[in-house]
């Protein structure tokens, strides 16, 4: 019996049928959020903040595999203050928050087809927050470095070698301080990076 050549007999798994973006990545992304919860606890009591919708930065680096996927995100975000409900009708008021993160972050890749997944994550990390606002000329500030956490799902598509198109929702839970509730934000971000 003639054995094929070895080139014939040699087994690869993916066998023409490898799913992209396996590998190294790094992904920018841009995005817009909704955040709710805050509240700022004064002398007088808790008053609620009205935020209006702020936008999102950063970048990941990770690895993904056929299932699974880790990376460690950095994500800078900002939003302006609307309102404080202090019981006062037409209280001069504004002001803003920014912040910077960083979360190392792991998840589930559901394969849909050849160049699309599903995935879903969860992130640990901390987040340095200052939040800032002018309530009838008298200012309030605090800063501080905070434990948040996060949980997300998206859609990323790889329509050609090494390029991956991802939108995500994630949801970003800050933690408190000695002036401020802790905040929930909601966010869509969408990425374009390369696959090494």
């Amino acid at each position: 019996v003639r054995s094929k050549p070895l080139e014939q007999t040699s087994f690869n798994q993916w066998d023409g049928d490898r799913p992209e973006g396996l590998g190294f990545y790094i992904l920018p992304f841009l995005g817009t959020y909704k955040p709710d919860g805050l509240e700022w606890k004064s002398i007088g009591g808790d008053f609620e903040v009205g935020e209006k919708h702020g936008f999102s930065s950063g970048i990941r680096f990770g690895h993904g595999w056929k299932y699974f996927f880790t990376d460690f995100q950095l994500s800078y975000f900002h939003n302006e203050l609307e309102s404080i409900d202090i019981g006062l009708p037409s209280v001069r008021f504004s002001g803003k928050t920014d912040g910077m993160g960083g979360h190392i972050s792991a998840g589930v890749k559901v394969p849909v087809s050849h160049s699309f997944n599903l995935t879903l994550g969860v992130g640990l990390g901390g987040t340095h927050q200052d939040i800032s606002f002018l309530l009838m000329g008298l200012p309030v500030e605090e800063e501080d470095f905070l434990f948040s956490y996060q949980f997300f799902t998206g859609l990323e598509y790889h329509p050609i070698d090494h390029l991956r198109i991802g939108i995500r929702y994630r949801w970003l839970r800050v933690g408190e301080t000695d002036l401020f509730s802790a905040r929930n934000l909601h966010l869509a971000e969408l990425a374009l990076g390369y696959v090494f």
